[in-house]
């Protein structure tokens, strides 16, 4: 007999199941093998106590989206963006498992892309800022130079007119 919470085989008078604990039960016999029920073994959708592989490109979209966080959100988040929505095509096509990766790495990443939007939009108008301040507040002119040469030809005239 079979435990029915987690499928190890159980002794004949076992009354709790000594893997997972549970109360065993006479209902579950073992399950006479054929060659349907080998086969279906084999696919994780059907044998629950068989593991699902993990979507490697869902895990890595989360840890590039986490990661992106502190370090460059803009590219961190775009690129973690499309490679948790590449894991979460191949976990449905696969049937893999780590759909809660892909779903925070598609969650992270587009927080990411956000903030780093408006990070680069503060920095390009801290960036024109100081150049208009530079330009308008300057002690010194930009311009206006003719009259610069204009009053020092004058001053050299006056100067000449007096020997």
């Amino acid at each position: 007999m079979f435990c029915t919470k987690c499928g190890k085989q159980l002794a004949e008078n076992a009354n709790f199941c000594s893997n997972c604990g549970a109360q065993a039960f006479e209902k579950y016999k073992e399950p006479k093998e054929s060659s349907d029920t080998a086969r279906s073994q084999d696919t994780p959708s059907q044998n629950p106590t068989q593991k699902k592989k993990l979507s490697i490109m869902a895990l890595v979209g989360f840890i590039v989206s986490m990661a992106s966080l502190i370090t460059f959100p803009l590219p961190g988040g775009i690129v973690g963006l499309v490679l948790s929505r590449k894991g979460r095509k191949e976990i449905e096509a696969q049937g893999l498992d780590g759909r809660g990766f892909a779903s925070a790495g598609i969650a992270v990443g587009i927080v990411n892309i956000v903030i780093g939007a408006i990070r680069t939009a503060l920095i390009i108008f801290l960036i024109c800022y100081v150049i208009w301040a530079a330009v308008t507040l300057s002690p010194f002119p930009l311009t206006d130079h003719y009259s610069y040469y204009k009053d020092s030809a004058t001053a050299a005239s006056m100067i000449m007119n007096i020997f």
